[in-house]
C-alpha cells in the first residue's frame, strides 16, 4: 500500500546537517557492511558538499474534500543494493497528483532524485538518467491526497499547518526544519461511486531534532 511506502520514507526524513541515525558499536557489523556504510556516507558527503539542498515541502492544491496536494522531500530510504554503488541512502522523493492525459483520470506519481537537487517544480521535463531520476505511477483513480503537519510537541486533534516550506526564511517555524509529525488523507472511489477516506499519522524524527524550544 502506497501509505505503508510513505510511512517508512517519511520516519527516515533526512535536513542537512541532522544526524538521525547512530551506530553505537560498527565493529559489530560484517566487513562488508561496513565497507557500505562508508562508501554510503562519502558520498553523502560530497552530495551535500556540491549544489544539493535538502529540503521538505508541502504544496496545497484542491480542496478540504479532494485535496490534490503535492509532497518533495529528502529522506535517507534509499535501497542500496551494492557495497560499491556510487550513490548514499540520500534521495529526494516528490509525490504529486496529475491527471492522466489518456484516461482522465487522476493518478498519484512519484519522482525520485539520487541526486538531491531541491525540485520544486515537478512539471519539468528534467527527469533524466544524468540526474539519476525515476518518475513514476504509483497509484491509479485517486479522488484527492492530502498532507497536513504538526509542530507541537504533543500529537492532538489539530495539524494548522497545510503546507510547508523548509526553504523560506520569512518563515522562522519552518525554515531548515521539518514537522514533527504529518497526517497523510488518500481519498479513493468507491464501487457505489462514494469516496473512501484512508487517514494516517506518521511521526517524523527529525521534526524533534531540529533546534525547537
Amino acid at each position: 500500500m502506497i501509505l505503508d511506502r510513505l510511512h517508512y520514507e517519511l520516519t527516515n526524513t533526512y535536513i542537512r546537517r541532522e544526524s538521525l541515525f547512530v551506530i553505537a558499536d560498527e565493529s559489530a557489523l560484517s566487513s562488508r557492511r561496513r565497507r557500505s556504510r562508508r562508501n554510503r556516507s562519502r558520498f553523502r558527503k560530497k552530495q551535500e558538499s556540491e549544489d544539493s539542498q535538502t529540503v521538505f515541502i508541502g504544496r496545497h492544491n484542491g480542496d478540504s474534500q479532494t485535496p490534490l496536494d503535492t509532497l518533495i522531500f529528502t529522506t535517507t530510504a534509499n535501497f542500496v543494493f551494492t557495497p560499491d554503488a556510487r550513490e548514499s541512502d540520500l534521495v529526494e522523493v516528490i509525490y504529486y497528483p496529475v491527471e492522466d492525459r489518456e484516461t482522465g483520470e487522476i493518478v498519484l506519481r512519484r519522482r525520485e532524485y539520487k541526486m538531491p537537487v531541491g525540485d520544486v517544480d515537478v512539471e519539468r521535463e528534467d527527469c533524466t538518467a544524468e540526474l539519476h531520476c525515476t518518475d513514476f505511477v504509483v497509484y491509479r483513480g485517486i479522488r484527492g491526497i492530502g498532507f497536513r503537519y504538526y509542530t507541537d510537541d504533543r500529537f492532538g486533534d489539530r495539524f494548522d499547518q497545510d503546507e510547508w516550506d523548509s526553504t523560506s526564511a520569512r518563515d522562522e517555524e519552518q525554515y531548515n526544519r521539518v514537522p514533527r509529525a504529518v497526517e497523510i488523507t488518500l481519498v479513493l472511489e468507491s464501487s457505489a461511486g462514494t469516496d473512501l477516506l484512508f487517514r494516517t499519522i506518521v511521526a517524523v524524527p527529525a521534526g524533534f531534532a531540529t533546534g525547537r524550544k
